[in-house]
């Protein structure tokens, strides 16, 4: 399996896809985060503008996304994403982050790879190369079939708040 994600910032879209012989052709999707998750991510790091500061999690939800619409897909399989955000793919790499948002993130992600038991790789690509680039700021053209993607906003809202609470923020 091959998937790609990309996140574009200031609308806070998301868009991924996924590249299988399981599926007739590639499937596709968006997402735009929902501005209550965006203010729990960058609770920790706001600039000094106030503006959000939370592009490493709108990149590093994509892997995610793809776990949670494609889990069947992705099940017992060898999983290569690629993605254009050098902190969200270290994060991803290493298992962990400094930042809490990004933290739940990747917890998440490595929790859903788990259950679906697949082998990932995380890699690079460059924006300029991501074939998925369009689809974060809702440019649906490309050689996939759109898709709804699933993911329950109400369980990140649960994880960050549990960990506030934990890290008593």
């Amino acid at each position: 399996m091959i998937s790609h994600s990309d996140g574009e910032g200031s609308d806070a879209g998301v868009g991924v896809a996924i590249w299988s012989k399981r599926v007739a052709q590639p499937e596709g999707g968006l997402i735009d985060v929902p501005l209550p998750i965006r203010k729990l991510w960058a609770a920790q790091r706001l600039v000094s503008s106030g503006d959000l500061y939370d592009i490493q999690e709108i990149e590093g939800i994509g892997p995610l996304l793809v776990l949670t619409t494609w889990p069947k897909i992705l099940e017992n399989s060898i999983w290569i994403h690629f993605i254009d955000n050098n902190g969200a793919l270290a994060c991803l790499v290493k298992g962990s982050s400094s930042c809490m948002g990004t933290d739940t993130i990747v917890g998440m992600t490595w929790h859903a790879i788990s259950r679906v038991n697949t082998l990932p790789w995380f890699d690079r690509v460059d924006t300029k190369s991501n074939p998925v680039d369009g689809l974060s700021r809702k440019k649906l053209d490309g050689p996939w079939k759109i898709v709804p993607l699933r993911f329950s906003s109400s369980s990140l809202k649960f994880e960050l708040r549990r960990a506030k609470r934990f890290h008593g923020l």
